[in-house]
């Protein structure tokens, strides 16, 4: 591990975890319905949702391998870039990403249900790749949908 002091602390201090489990719900629920755009409380809020999710993550991450960590972020990271920039140049319609989507979800909805009932390695790693089908369509879908909006006013 990256550093024991670190994993033992998280792992030890459950009510912690707890508490930043409700702040980052409640200060998400706050920016997405009462103080979105209230400044300077949407910056405090915002503070309040990172400090809460970072040290959710940091928690978790301590129970594995600091590699197989660092592999996972470089991965998100390059599939995000990658499927950033293809969203800027494609001319796809944004229409079909949004039937995509419909379609992946009603794919992960029953497989998840399964999921619940069946301990299946093969079945948790379907889940897994259709998870991630859906995060890179609905990543392409929402940069997709920013640029088309914002690129083509200016």
């Amino acid at each position: 591990q990256a550093s024991p002091a670190v994993a033992e602390f998280t792992q030890t201090h459950g009510g912690l975890s707890l508490f930043c489990l409700f702040g980052t719900i409640a200060s998400m629920c706050m920016i997405a319905c009462c103080f979105g755009r209230t400044v300077p409380l949407n910056y405090i809020l915002l503070l309040v949702f990172t400090a809460c999710e970072s040290y959710m993550v940091a928690t978790i991450t301590t129970a594995y391998d600091p590699k197989i960590v660092l592999a996972a972020g470089c991965a998100t990271a390059l599939v995000t870039i990658a499927l950033t920039i293809y969203a800027w140049r494609t001319d796809v319609p944004i229409e079909f990403f949004g039937a995509m989507l419909f379609v992946i979800y009603l794919a992960l909805l029953p497989l998840s249900i399964i999921c619940m009932f069946m301990h299946i390695k093969a079945l948790y790693t379907l889940y897994l790749c259709v998870g991630l089908l859906f995060y890179s369509v609905y990543l392409i879908y929402d940069t997709k949908l920013i640029c088309d909006s914002g690129c083509t006013s200016g």
